[in-house]
């Protein structure tokens, strides 16, 4: 059943991305494209680089939205097929999600200009300052309608960047379904239940985090383990990652084989977050994870890396402890303050993740944040000769 909340008649959007596989931006895409669709707006999303069907393609079918595929090879090919489905679907809005497609979207507008365009997410933190493909990024964003980024810190460091892109930039919180995910009453149990969600890759840490663990078992009598739930494959070859391997091997050398255990993708993140006493995110590098959020929506207290806008997450929720993810005996620490905490603080801190959860990160606002921005541009657009049907 579709209903529209906004006070203007339903637009078209368009989405679009590489291809709808697992991921963090693809489950946000799929989330806000149904939700879209549930308020009565024309919604397709375009996938340029699809290998056959992709992890989220039958959830947003099965919401309304109308998928599109291809499989371009070159960057001319994929331009080419974005632009005669902007001429099949006329849309009002484009929006590409991550760097490249929304390149490719801005690309698909000129030299006409004839619909909006949103871009996101451009992270900084992954070019090197001087490098030319962050300049010509940079170039192509300043020709987005809007460029919305999850956090703060991005924010700030575009500005610094590219200080013409300064009014075109918004913060918009990525979004949770805190109606799935959702605490359910339980006390801490004899064994004290870490979890860590997310591929096993470099950017999420796992060597330091089983040094880490190395440290807290010397350093505690608290009985302890910590699960990892995530892909550890490296999904082109199918082989374990090397990280893994890695992270695998100095198990075995401390002999943590009882302690630390990853599990691979599972069947069920609800029930993954539920039976855990608390989140472990020690990242050297992100956004604005999901784990995080779906682990707070779960009502679980939170261990995090410095990086991002985390630290601002834990200071206005008061739920978790952050720590150097570059430094094993930092995050050591943290793990042994929250380990050895009252029962009564941590289910103190998971009230407050659970609150913060749905008031910063709740899929209604993520969705009327971004039907507004739509909004916004369509009538701005509108006023300048551009966004009016064809």
């Amino acid at each position: 059943m579709t209903h529209n909340t906004s006070c203007q008649s339903p637009f078209r959007v368009g989405y679009l991305i590489d291809r709808l596989h697992v991921g963090g931006s693809e489950r946000q895409l799929s989330e806000l494209a149904a939700g879209m669709a549930d308020r009565g707006h024309v919604v397709e999303v375009f996938c340029y680089n699809a290998l056959g069907e992709g992890h989220f393609d039958r959830y947003v079918q099965e919401r309304g939205v109308t998928l599109r595929r291809m499989k371009g090879r070159s960057r001319i090919q994929k331009l080419c097929g974005i632009k005669r489905w902007v001429e099949t679907f006329r849309p009002q809005i484009v929006h590409g999600f991550m760097k490249r497609a929304s390149s490719l979207a801005v690309m698909s507008n000129l030299p006409w200009r004839r619909f909006g365009v949103v871009a996101s997410d451009f992270s900084t933190a992954t070019y090197a300052p001087y490098k030319p493909s962050l300049w010509g990024a940079l170039v192509l964003f300043h020709l987005a309608d809007c460029v919305v980024t999850q956090t703060v810190m991005n924010r700030d460091s575009l500005c610094r960047l590219a200080p013409m892109l300064r009014s075109k930039l918004r913060i918009i919180r990525n979004g949770v379904d805190d109606i799935r995910f959702s605490p359910i009453s339980k006390s801490v149990g004899k064994v004290f239940r870490f979890i860590c969600v997310g591929t096993v890759s470099e950017i999420k840490n796992p060597v330091r985090v089983v040094q880490a663990v190395q440290i807290l078992r010397q350093q505690t009598t608290r009985p302890f383990i910590l699960e990892w739930v995530g892909r550890y494959q490296d999904t082109p070859k199918g082989e374990p990652t090397q990280v893994y391997t890695k992270a695998r091997q100095l198990i075995d050398e401390y002999g943590l084989q009882d302690v630390i255990f990853f599990k691979g993708v599972s069947e069920s993140m609800v029930n993954e977050y539920q039976s855990a006493d608390a989140l472990v995110h020690v990242s050297v590098q992100e956004g604005i994870p999901n784990a995080v959020v779906e682990g707070m929506a779960c009502g679980l207290p939170i261990v995090v890396s410095r990086v991002s806008d985390l630290p601002l997450i834990v200071e206005a929720g008061e739920n978790g402890i952050t720590c150097n993810a570059f430094d094993p005996m930092d995050i050591a620490r943290a793990l042994k303050a929250m380990l050895e905490m009252p029962s009564s603080d941590h289910v103190a801190m998971g009230c407050r993740s659970r609150k913060l959860a749905s008031e910063w990160f709740g899929l209604q606002r993520f969705v009327t944040d971004y039907e507004e921005q739509y909004s916004d541009i369509i009538k701005a657009c509108t006023e300048r000769g551009r966004g009016r049907p064809r």
